[in-house]
């Protein structure tokens, strides 16, 4: 009993004079401070753990976007089995017809419409198996001959 007097002296020459009782007991307004602070910690932590997972989602998925971005790369990159079989075959066919021909004779012998023979021809010319020059008896034509 003793001590809560000195302190209330203290508390009483610090401040001025205060209810003793007050200082022993926190007041009814801290207590709402000190609840409300709370509350909006809490709701901060909460918005900061909702933003923590849309990072992660967000991560996600610009991690399978870049993966798929990649292999559209690769896929853009590779041609397929069949076009390396037209060029094998149209390589063949230009042989067996002297070694130079045009690219309407081809078409028609192979049957080949204009993307399937323009997409073979790409290709042969990127990796240097044909030459291709253009027909001087046809504007729009090329003569393609083996290297």
């Amino acid at each position: 009993m003793q001590k809560n007097l000195d302190v209330c002296a203290q508390a009483n020459s610090l401040r001025g004079p205060l209810n003793c009782e007050a200082n022993n007991k926190p007041s009814e307004l801290f207590y709402q401070e000190i609840i409300s602070e709370v509350q909006e910690l809490k709701e901060e932590l909460i918005e900061l753990q909702q933003l923590k997972e849309e990072i992660l989602k967000l991560r996600e998925e610009t991690s399978r976007n870049r993966q798929m971005i990649l292999s559209m790369g690769r896929r853009r990159e590779s041609c397929g089995d069949e076009i390396k079989m037209r060029v094998n075959a149209m390589t063949q066919l230009i042989n067996d017809y002297g070694g130079a021909m045009t690219t309407s004779s081809i078409k028609k012998i192979m049957g080949l419409s204009k993307d399937e023979f323009y997409r073979a021809l790409r290709l042969a010319r990127e990796h240097n198996l044909l030459e291709v020059a253009t027909n001087p008896k046809d504007r729009r034509g090329f003569i393609l001959r083996v290297k």
